[in-house]
């Protein structure tokens, strides 16, 4: 409770002393233990800063859910790119609380690296992230991320070049309908490194990644991989062949007509 860290709650925010606010964040008390991470937030040193940080890394889950939120409030410390590395946590949680965090600072600044953040593999982060450009500046995103599996092809057809690297990335998924469904987004690009990945795709272990790019080079109109097309049309799968073929029929009607 704010009384147990501070005797006079009619004290002005910026009149907290840090010292006993950190020294409560390892109370035994949860409640004295949440009252600190929020107290936090109420201060103006550097130092409240590091240490919202560490609760939302190592705190319980009451810790971490108010570090969160409080992060969001903090004011911008003019320090934004020392914390992207928290972009590329392990922890879902964590990253979608950076990218909310630096949405409400609004240091543009870290845009691109938030753009990158767009590929994430939880889709609830991708959600944040758009809504953090918002933030930003960039609004177009938040129609397009809608936290479903169909968002890489929709990045893909959006074809914003700060994305091609981080999509070309994601193409290496290990999840057989990740790699499909980026390697169909990247068939809307036309530069090399995009075709050369949608290449690989179109030689993928697996025989449904591989009908579905087939499938979604077609959507793409992409004549830049259809002599790689070709060679499916020997494939060993049926399903395989059969969509090559008609997507080249396709392409070559969309050429002609």
């Amino acid at each position: 409770m704010f009384n147990k860290l501070n005797p006079d709650p009619k004290d002005e925010p910026r009149a907290l002393s840090l010292e006993p606010i950190l020294a409560a964040l390892t109370h035994p008390d949860q409640q004295v233990r949440h009252d600190a991470v929020k107290a936090l937030g109420q201060t103006k040193d550097p130092r409240a800063l590091e240490a919202l940080i560490n609760a939302l890394k190592k705190g319980d889950a009451d810790m971490r859910a108010t570090a969160a939120r409080v992060l969001g409030d903090f004011p911008n410390p003019g320090t934004s790119p020392q914390w992207l590395p928290m972009l590329k946590s392990p922890d879902p949680f964590i990253r979608a609380t950076m990218a909310r965090t630096l949405g409400k600072w609004g240091d543009k600044n870290c845009v691109q690296a938030l753009v990158g953040c767009l590929t994430d593999s939880e889709g609830e982060v991708r959600k944040v992230v758009a809504k953090a450009l918002s933030r930003l500046g960039e609004r177009h995103w938040m129609p397009i991320i809608l936290g479903v599996p169909n968002d890489f092809v929709q990045l893909g057809r959006f074809k914003d070049p700060r994305l091609l690297e981080a999509l070309v990335r994601e193409a290496n998924s290990s999840s057989p309908q990740k790699r499909a469904l980026v390697a169909e987004g990247l068939a809307f690009y036309n530069e090399a490194l995009a075709l050369d990945a949608v290449g690989k795709a179109l030689q993928d272990k697996n025989p449904l990644v591989r009908k579905a790019v087939v499938l979604g080079v077609g959507k793409a109109n992409q004549k830049g991989v259809a002599e790689k097309l070709l060679y499916l049309l020997d494939d060993e799968d049926e399903n395989v062949r059969t969509a090559a073929m008609q997507t080249l029929d396709k392409l070559d009607k969309s050429q002609t007509g």
